[in-house]
């Protein structure tokens, strides 16, 4: 059993009308897109599109993410890309 969270990416809404947003900018570089927990351990996972399955480059991963990642590991956590 697990518990993932999506990670919401910082937008600051600068224009709307009702619930619907018509303009706005991100506030800051998103980490990484899930977070959570599984066996007592958190994890942290980037999710990415990829053409070829047999392998993944890690230039598809910007360089904030990565550093979120590898500090959270130097932590204990667990994490991956897919």
């Amino acid at each position: 059993m697990a518990v993932i969270n999506k990670r919401a990416t910082p937008v600051k809404v600068t224009k709307s009308k009702g619930s619907k947003v018509h303009a706005g900018y991100f506030e800051a570089q998103a980490t990484v897109d899930y977070d959570g927990i599984y066996r007592e351990r958190a994890v942290f996972f980037e999710a990415k599109s990829i053409q070829e399955l047999d392998r993944f480059d890690l230039k598809n991963v910007a360089d904030h993410q990565y550093e979120h990642l590898d500090m959270c590991h130097k932590f204990g956590s667990h994490y991956a890309s897919s």
